[in-house]
């Protein structure tokens, strides 16, 4: 009788973009260990789980920057909150790089990831990484510094515009400032570092919403930067717009279910 396969104890699985995997493969960045482990390029942070690192390559049109996002040990929770949703578990890199993906298919203006993997053990991940391209322009959080006045109002009522069509459209995933890069060129808003434990669009209601807006204010306040009244009011101009909250009585309605989970956020922060 034929004995079963055993069950493999350890595997790795690396894709690389058909964009990037000549250039990945002419300075060596196209294997699982090297992007893993190895001590390319400058790190940028580290800790026990995570690491950044910056690459850059001299090409022949210029130099070309990349952001390498490692994830050591997978965080159970994170691996199992997939499982409770009915789908297959994946690493912190990964899931970044399935919203990304779902948020480019959808429209919206995103980093581009260049190379991803992950290694599991028993089909579970226990460690996975992200290279993703650099994107040429200025953080919108060193943007709404630098900015005043008009300028500055111009800047949230365009984010409020933002996160509501991203509501809309089903990702309620917060933004903050430094989730965002005013693109050189176009100035377009580009949405970057996007992990998430659910990385997947939700339906869409005022009650989440207002939920998402409230964890990101309380995020963007504690990376230091202080909303005043009139970029909070332009923020909530654009998002209306993008998001359709209605007018009159259910307008009203939806700012005081905002400021009551605002309070409640801040409360808890």
């Amino acid at each position: 009788m034929a004995m079963p396969s055993p069950l493999p104890q350890m595997a790795e699985q690396i894709c690389i973009s058909p964009d990037f995997a000549t250039v990945l493969d002419r300075h060596r960045l196209s294997g699982f260990r090297t992007l893993m482990h190895e001590a390319v390029g400058s790190e940028l942070s580290r800790d026990r789980q995570r690491e950044v690192r910056m690459i850059s390559l001299e090409e022949e049109g210029g130099e070309l920057r990349f952001f390498l996002k490692r994830r050591h040990r997978e965080s159970q929770l994170g691996t199992f909150s997939t499982l409770l949703c009915g789908k297959p578990p994946l690493s912190g890199p990964l899931r970044e790089r399935l919203l990304v993906q779902s948020l480019r298919e959808a429209g919206f203006a995103a980093m581009e990831p260049a190379a991803w993997g992950q290694r599991s053990i028993l089909g579970v991940p226990v460690c996975g990484f992200i290279l993703v391209a650099g994107i040429s322009g200025i953080s919108a959080a060193e943007a709404f510094e630098r900015s005043g006045g008009k300028q500055r109002l111009e800047l949230m009522e365009r984010i409020g515009q933002l996160a509501g069509a991203l509501h809309r459209k089903g990702f309620l995933h917060p933004v903050r400032l430094k989730d965002l890069i005013l693109r050189d060129g176009d100035g377009e808003l580009v949405l970057i570092d996007r992990e998430s434990r659910k990385p997947w669009r939700s339906s869409y209601s005022s009650r989440k919403g207002n939920r998402s807006i409230a964890r990101a204010a309380r995020r963007t306040l504690r990376d230091g930067h202080r909303i005043g009244p009139g970029s909070a009011s332009a923020f909530v101009r654009g998002y209306l717009r993008a998001a359709g909250c209605g007018e009159g009585s259910a307008r009203r309605e939806w700012v005081r279910s905002l400021a009551a989970q605002l309070r409640l956020e801040l409360s808890s922060s």
